[in-house]
């Protein structure tokens, strides 16, 4: 299951998962995610919350901060991303 996890990197910063930013841990070096973690609820200035925050390992055994983010969302603006197939009837 480690080796399916991916991280999404917003390179262009423009909020839509596209090809080029999805990473596998070890592409990023990391080799380890430690689970335990601390709740935090932290409110940012962009609307995002910093809900939990824990730490992972690198291949080099550096150990850095990771957190679960809870992305502020507007939801009068929204993008439909599927197709709707009409039929002539």
């Amino acid at each position: 299951m480690f080796e399916q996890l991916k991280v999404w990197r917003d390179l262009n910063q423009d909020g839509v998962s596209q090809e080029g930013e999805l990473f596998t841990l070890e592409q990023l070096g990391i080799q380890s995610l430690d689970l335990n973690h601390q709740a935090v609820n932290q409110r940012q200035g962009n609307g995002n919350t910093v809900a939990r925050l824990g730490s992972y390992t690198t291949t080099d055994g550096s150990t850095h901060k990771m957190g679960d983010l809870l992305f502020d969302n507007n939801a009068m603006i929204s993008r439909f991303s599927d197709e709707v197939k009409l039929s002539a009837a």
